[in-house]
């Protein structure tokens, strides 16, 4: 399987890379996940004086991130009804567990988002893009995405930037696959004449390696973006990844670039 898209789809399909993709959103935002904290200050004004909200996380996961912002909304008092869509047989497994623990107003398909199609036609007031544009086939998600927005509605995506730390992460590990992920610029070419805005944000994170080079947590990182096990991973993309780890750190720190795209209805 020499698609980097598909070995992507197949890992998060895994315990293994469910597991590993868990403890490298910790390593990057920590346990209380201060990305969705970000996020939750930027999505939440612009939707102000609602009491209510139907979400679709689409590349969901397993659910951590969406539930965090239901909390996060709860708390302001919207009541929130959401669909989760998401690939992977193990993250769905969790959600479905999760959700049925917390009670929270939830429905979790195993699908792609290309594939899915939404059990009613009320459409939706926040649709939610987290890291979860990488795989898909082409850019018509996008003309999907905007068909299932309600008027006045928000569609978010969160991606890398294309100077971030862990894009170029990602295009010395995918080299030897022959193809690349979708990035930013493909977002941003499907957005050509379509109104939005974009927001720029640094993520820090620090402790991956030490004087011999990347320790456990560096290792991790690089685990997770390379899609297997360190030991299956060519010796030479290893070494190219540790020097490009240390280019990149200052002062014990790496600083993660991230963007914010929002499309509005």
């Amino acid at each position: 399987m020499n698609d980097v898209k598909s070995r992507y789809k197949q890992y998060l399909d895994s315990e293994e890379g469910a597991r590993k993709y868990n403890e490298f959103k910790d390593i990057l935002y920590g346990k209380r996940d201060s990305l969705v904290v970000k996020l939750f200050g930027i999505i939440y004004p612009k939707l102000k004086g609602r009491d209510s909200l139907r979400v679709l996380d689409m590349g969901g996961g397993d659910g951590r991130r969406l539930m965090h912002l239901i909390r996060l909304f709860r708390a302001e008092g919207v009541r929130i009804e959401a669909d989760l869509v998401e690939p992977s047989r193990t993250f769905t497994k969790n959600a479905r567990k999760t959700v049925l623990e917390n009670g929270y107003t939830v429905r979790v398909e195993r699908n792609t988002f290309e594939d899915f199609e939404p059990a009613d036609a009320r459409g939706y007031d926040l649709i939610l893009s987290i890291h979860s544009i990488y795989t898909f086939r082409d850019d018509s998600y996008l003309k999907k995405v905007r068909g299932l927005l309600r008027p006045g509605g928000l569609a978010v995506f969160v991606v890398n930037d294309g100077s971030s730390f862990l894009g170029g992460l990602k295009r010395i590990t995918d080299a030897s696959y022959g193809t690349s992920r979708n990035e930013i610029d493909s977002l941003m070419r499907a957005l050509e004449g379509v109104p939005h805005r974009m927001l720029k944000f640094d993520t820090i994170f620090s402790g991956v390696s030490g004087a011999k080079g990347l320790n456990r947590k560096g290792n991790l990182i690089l685990e997770w973006i390379g899609m297997r096990p360190l030991s299956d991973i060519p010796m030479e993309v290893r070494v190219q990844a540790a020097r490009f780890f240390a280019r990149r750190t200052r002062g014990g720190s790496i600083r993660e670039k991230e963007v914010v795209v929002m499309v509005g209805n």
